[in-house]
């Protein structure tokens, strides 16, 4: 018989004060529940204050960092219960969604589920929320099964995870090792289901600069995974991106700088219309993104989003390239 219902394994590197409002207001009612609680910290330069631990409650530090995917493996070799949860430290963790996933482990172990954030984001600022909602929407529109398991709320047995040899160490930074897993789950005929009713309230503030250089990564990483497995299925392409038709509006994402130059060098109806025409095209096979967009936050959204669509597909279209280039000449993982 297991001693906890549920471990939750929280990786933490220099942000562990986000956990006073993360995990601090919910602990005893996570205690009162029977769930475990594990911190990993991954070499952070301060140290986590305020938290109590104890048999319920754990933390493991380490030195140096090692990454996530080295954090996490332990704190899944740590757990006492058979099923486990891998939750970011900048997500709010809410007892009622862990009763979801504990019900549904329950029923079907058989499967992986992962949570969805929720289009409404703790940060106000532009880039923060186009990424909020990005996400939100390709998490509720994807059909068929999810090919991410998306550590933001992560949930799987133990067993499952532990035969898997959970996520590969040779990632030494976040963001990529759970797509990758995803794959090798996916590869074990291992269903990942979106729960559409766990809505995660995300405390991660972006910069402009923040959100193209996660993009960009999201894009290299990838693309790596794609190469280093020498397959070309729907499922691994689709790690770039989760639907078809934002997929292709990288690559004239990609064209529209250029071409752009090219008109004001060149100003001429024919340049003009060629741009203009690439860019609505960009635009136009997005359009029910952009609608959800409109639906969401409304018409002044809707018109910055008209500018960050293009960019943030660039920049992934770039980490795609640069992700390539940098694997043939012998850089096989981010």
């Amino acid at each position: 018989m297991q001693k906890y219902k549920l471990s939750i394994i929280i990786p933490i590197k220099n942000n562990g004060d986000l956990l006073k409002k993360t995990l601090l207001p919910t602990l005893e009612t996570l205690i009162e529940r029977n769930y475990e609680i594990i911190l990993i910290d991954d070499g952070s330069k301060n140290t986590i204050e305020n938290i109590p631990h104890g048999e319920q409650i754990k933390l493991f530090i380490f030195a140096k960092s090692k990454g996530p995917a080295f954090a996490r493996n332990i704190g899944a070799k740590k757990a006492q219960s058979q099923y486990i949860v891998f939750i970011d430290s900048d997500i709010e963790i809410n007892p009622v969604h862990l009763d979801i996933l504990y019900a549904a482990l329950s029923n079907d172990d058989k499967k992986a589920y992962i949570g969805v954030l929720d289009e409404k984001t703790i940060f106000k600022n532009n880039s923060s929320t186009y990424e909020n909602i990005y996400m939100n929407y390709h998490y509720l529109s994807f059909k068929g099964d999810f090919p991410i398991f998306y550590t933001s709320f992560a949930g799987i047995s133990k067993k499952t995870f532990m035969e898997l040899n959970g996520f590969d160490v040779n990632y030494t930074s976040s963001s990529i090792e759970d797509m990758e897993f995803g794959q090798r789950l996916n590869e074990a005929g291992i269903k990942i289901e979106v729960l559409r009713n766990v809505r995660l309230k995300h405390y991660k503030e972006l910069s402009l600069c923040g959100l193209f250089a996660l993009n960009y990564r999201k894009g290299s990483g990838a693309i790596k995974i794609i190469l280093r497995k020498k397959e070309y299925k729907k499922e691994e392409i689709l790690m770039c991106a989760p639907r078809i038709n934002y997929l292709l509006s990288i690559p004239i994402a990609m064209m529209l700088p250029v071409l752009s130059a090219f008109t004001i060098l060149n100003p001429n109806s024919r340049n003009i219309s060629l741009t203009l025409m690439l860019y609505f095209l960009c635009i136009l096979l997005n359009i029910r993104f952009i609608y959800y967009i409109y639906k969401k936050r409304g018409a002044y959204f809707l018109i910055l989003s008209l500018a960050y669509l293009p960019l943030v597909a660039f920049f992934q279209g770039v980490g795609i390239l640069s992700g390539i280039f940098t694997f043939i000449k012998g850089k096989k993982y981010l």
